[in-house]
């Protein structure tokens, strides 16, 4: 442990012993105004002392091996608990007045009130989203702010109580006084009170909906809702709305499908010009039929369903319910009626065969069915196999390594794998160690591989976890490569910040796909170094010689041209190059093996 780490873990323990004195206080805080006092006056450092606590904890956890993490993780929770354990008390200890003063008693009151007891109205947390702050703030204003029984420091508690996330940042390091809650109400109302702003989001709302692409209950109910709503908050900003009814109709009418549209313009062909309300009221009529009608059918095949069950044996009209919703299935393969799946011919087939199959007559990866295509598969099945999100019959088996000593081959080289030799070589694959920032700011020292032949970025679903950077979902990705050979990467996407671990820059900010995992753990760059003299003669810094094997990073051919500054070593046409980067030197090509086998990667 190094002298820095073991400094920081001290002044980590003392704050965390603050704290922990704190909690202690407060769970045993006797009747005595004095030990009140003593403990509220602690609190306010306790703040301060968590603060504090978060900062050291965050450089810390950008020194460790991700083997010690959750011990660390522990200290943090432990911290947790003890601040918001003393928040509880003193909140406890200062109750806010309620929010509508009482009325004493009138002469006339003695009789009991017929006036039934409401639920106690709550104000719904805002976390900066622009969409939900009419809402917000009409409530915040009309029980808080304008509330003259309750003083200024409990506005503020309330305020504090009421935001999270973004919208909680903007104002938490203000101290909460009487002066500073106007300076927080005011920093708010600047920030998400921009009515230009609130109207580009209700336009971009109702322009980007998507079409009806089929006419289910849900999909006119939504399109309904989302004009409805928005509309109605171009109202709520003053909009003469009520003068657009031309506009409106039409930009919803473009957004019905051909059936839809014909059934409108068949039932008020009487009118000249239709009005946005008759096409609404249309929809939800049509939305109250399609259930109705769904309701019926499903009534229907359910009988149906019975009686068909009758002249099968237990066990097949079980499956015949559950997998296979049409009763005469007509299988593309053989043309008989029964699914593909359950095709003797198909199953003959070997696994890469039957892949190409489904490939090229379209089949849904993941239920073989030819009505919809993989993305839009909403079956919650996985290979039986693997657990990924395609059918075991298509499921292909990793190649079995051979006892033979063969040669490691990146695929993205085109290197071919040559037949045993008792002079065992292979090819290093290009990685750099560097540092990577997380959520907190701090950064961590991570091995990436070097792809250009990748035309996307590439993480490994543990480090992003660790790293607890903000996650986007989309649609499911397809990622081909050699042979054709696809995989699916549905776990998002997150934006990435590198840079070198011996500099401030340059930095580099990019996306990465998540995927669960991208190669192989690669041998450390000093088992090289001390096989060839001419690697010994470069300088390497200590972070390059740093013992991290796992590959969590991958960085595509958008990023290769700027992290290759030009300069190279080489010795033998059968030794390994030094490549000149950003990050450091980069080895790569052809060396000795260091072992009795290897494993071929395919990126």
């Amino acid at each position: 442990m190094s002298e820095k780490l073991v400094k920081l873990t001290l002044r980590r323990t003392g704050f965390l012993n603050h704290l922990a004195e704190s909690m202690n206080l407060a769970q045993n805080l006797p009747n005595d105004p004095i030990q009140h006092l003593m403990f509220k006056e602690r609190a306010k450092d306790a703040e301060k002392a968590y603060e504090e606590f978060k900062t050291v904890h965050n450089q810390i956890i950008g020194m460790i091996d991700e083997a010690d993490f959750e011990a660390h993780d522990e200290v943090r929770a432990k911290a947790d608990t003890a601040f918001y354990t003393i928040k509880a008390h003193l909140y406890k200890l200062q109750p806010p007045p309620p929010l509508t003063p009482t009325t004493p008693p009138t002469p006339h009151s003695s009789l009991p009130s017929a006036t039934p007891k409401l639920n106690k109205l709550t104000i719904p947390v805002f976390d900066g989203n622009h969409k939900a702050w009419p809402t917000f703030f009409d409530l915040f204003r009309t029980m808080i702010h304008e509330n003259e029984s309750l003083s200024k420091v409990v506005k503020y508690q309330y305020l504090l109580t009421s935001l999270k996330d973004e919208a909680l940042n903007l104002i938490k390091g203000l101290p909460v006084t009487e002066d500073n809650y106007t300076i927080a109400y005011t920093t708010l109302k600047g920030r998400y009170q921009n009515r230009r702003h609130l109207a580009t989001m209700y336009y971009n709302e109702i322009q980007h909906t998507k079409s009806l692409s089929e006419s289910s209950p849900k999909a006119v109910r939504l399109l309904v809702d989302t004009f409805k709503e928005n509309v109605e908050g171009f109202r709520s900003l003053g909009f003469p709305v009520d003068k657009w009814n031309f506009l409106l109709f039409n930009i919803l009418l473009q957004k019905l499908n051909k059936s839809t549209k014909t059934k409108f313009e068949t039932e008020h062909s009487s009118h000249e010009i239709p009005t946005y309300q008759q096409l609404i009221d249309f929809l939800e009529n049509q939305a109250k039929a399609l259930d109705a009608v769904q309701l019926t059918t499903c009534e229907t095949t359910s009988r149906n369903y019975n009686k068909a069950s009758v002249h099968y044996p237990t066990k097949s009209s079980v499956n015949l319910k559950v997998e296979q919703s049409p009763l005469n299935t007509k299988c593309p393969l053989c043309s008989e009626a029964h699914p593909i799946y359950r095709c003797n011919n198909f199953h003959s087939k070997k696994p890469l065969e039957r892949l190409n199959y489904a490939r090229e007559n379209s089949l849904c990866r993941n239920c073989l069915n030819s009505k919809h295509s993989t993305n839009k598969c909403l079956s919650t099945r996985r290979c039986k196999h693997c657990q990924q999100p395609h059918h075991s019959l298509l499921h292909l088996k990793p190649p079995q390594l051979s006892s033979v000593p063969v040669e490691v081959t990146n695929c993205n080289l085109n290197a071919e794998t040559t037949s045993s030799s008792p002079q065992v070589s292979h090819v290093i694959l290009p990685t750099a160690l560097l540092h990577i920032k997380d959520r907190f700011g701090q950064f961590h020292v991570i091995r990436a591989l070097i792809d250009s032949g990748s035309m996307s970025n590439f993480i490994t679903h543990k480090l992003s976890k660790r790293l607890q950077l903000h996650r986007t979902f989309g649609t499911s990705i397809e990622i081909r490569g050699l042979n054709s050979m696809t995989s699916i990467c549905n776990r998002g996407s997150v934006n990435c910040l590198i840079k070198p671990c011996t500099d401030t820059t340059p930095e580099f900010e990019f996306n990465a796909i998540i995927t669960s995992n991208i190669c192989a753990d690669q041998p450390l760059m000093s088992s090289y170094i001390k096989s060839y003299p001419h690697l010994r003669k470069l300088e390497y810094h200590s972070e390059e010689l740093s013992k991290v094997k796992e590959v969590d990073l991958l960085l595509g051919a958008e990023l290769v041209p700027h992290i290759l500054t030009g300069s190279r070593v080489s010795s033998g046409k059968n030794d390994p190059i030094a490549l000149e980067s950003v990050f450091g030197w980069i080895l790569m090509g052809r060396s000795r093996s260091p072992s009795t086998y290897s494993l071929t990667t395919c990126l």
